[in-house]
């Protein structure tokens, strides 16, 4: 047979001897330094005090936004706010508006840029030219909400100013906008323009207020989870997830209720198929969570005191039941392990054949546990 180990003693010979005859490169290697990183670095070699004295040209200040959006480096936001302060005077129509929606809030320079406004007053058609007024008010984005339209919709409020969701100043404006607003406003909108909104970029506390005052509105203590599957909109609105559990117990009890039972059920969707998913619906009230052990195998779905081993495989046909207890303490910590899990039948309280009948079976066996406790 062949040997354990092969050893290869020859070598490409003709391919050695090619690349030993390639001359030598002439010159440097070339190196790719970007203009942003060497400004950068030039910037934080150089003392604040010294920069307020710089003034750099148009061409040099097209490259200063993209350093100011740094902003967890607060040595290099210190130097780039003192070059925009004394550079004022040489930025340009689309220069200016980006610093003015990244440094609004450090009242030196905005008391710098409504000096410079009054030398020279902005032009164009820009949000800019329109509210530059505004930041000469202690707080500027309210004073830019007061001359906005009362008619405007939230949500086409980027569209309507010309600027970016990400834009911090933008943010602020919006939150500012949407203080004013009621259930009624959101009532006037379109269904794809409210689900757009909440899956958009705009600040997550504005929509995680739209989306409460929508489940609100929408949905009234006469919806039911079987009313909610029946409809396809519903089902969109409450698969969204932007609240956090805090949040949620705000809402009224049968709100949280169909916000758990259908994340639940999403959930499950992951990893079941839709004939599986209509066994489940009778307990999705009565779950807590899931747990997943690829290596195993295994959906374990958490009830109140107990937990089903629910078999991925086609080949396994058994469902397990044991209890929460000896869940916690025999197998809930061997969950992070990506091997294979036996289970002990000794800890398994119940055994039941996944087939069509196995909701109902279980449903009576928990009904006859409970009694039993």
């Amino acid at each position: 047979m062949f040997p354990k180990s092969i050893t290869f003693t020859s070598t490409p010979s003709r391919l050695q001897q090619a690349i030993e005859s390639l001359p030598e490169p002439k010159g440097k290697g070339r190196r790719t330094v970007s203009k942003d990183n060497a400004l950068r670095s030039k910037l934080l070699q150089i003392e604040t005090e010294q920069l307020r004295k710089w003034k750099l040209k148009p061409a040099m200040l097209r490259r200063i936004p993209a350093l100011a959006r740094e902003r967890s480096n607060a040595e290099l936001q210190e130097k780039v706010l003192a070059v925009a302060i004394t550079s004022l005077e040489n930025m340009d129509a689309r220069v200016l508006p980006e610093m003015v929606s990244l440094f609004w809030q450090h009242e030196e320079f905005r008391l710098a840029l409504n000096a410079h406004c009054v030398r020279q007053s902005p032009s164009g058609a820009g949000w800019f030219s329109k509210y530059y007024k505004a930041f000469r008010s202690e707080y500027p984005p309210k004073e830019i909400v007061k001359q906005l339209d009362a008619s405007l919709n939230l949500h086409s409020l980027h569209k309507h100013l010309g600027m970016q969701t990400s834009n911090p100043l933008f943010e602020s404006i919006c939150i500012e906008f949407a203080k004013g607003l009621s259930a009624s406003h959101v009532s006037k909108w379109i269904w794809g323009d409210l689900i757009a909104f909440l899956q958009s970029g705009y600040p997550l506390e504005v929509r995680q207020r739209i989306f409460a005052v929508t489940l609100v509105e929408y949905i009234g203590p006469h919806v039911s989870f079987e009313l909610v599957q029946g409809s396809t909109e519903l089902q969109t609105l409450l698969s969204i997830k932007l609240l956090s559990k805090h949040q949620q117990t705000q809402l009224p009890r049968h709100i949280q209720t169909l916000l758990e039972q259908s994340q639940i059920l999403e959930q499950l969707s992951q990893w079941l198929s839709p004939s599986e998913l209509v066994g489940w619906r009778p307990f999705l009230s009565e779950i807590d969570h899931i747990l997943l052990h690829r290596a195993s195998g295994w959906l374990c779905v958490v009830l109140d005191d107990h937990v089903l081993i629910w078999p991925m495989s086609k080949r396994e046909n058994q469902i397990a039941v044991i209890s929460f207890k000896e869940f916690r303490h025999r197998l809930q910590s061997k969950l992070r392990q990506p091997i294979p899990i036996a289970l002990d039948p000794a800890i398994v309280r119940h055994s039941i054949e996944r087939n069509e009948e196995w909701s109902d079976i279980l449903s009576q066996w928990l009904a006859a546990s409970s009694k039993q406790c």
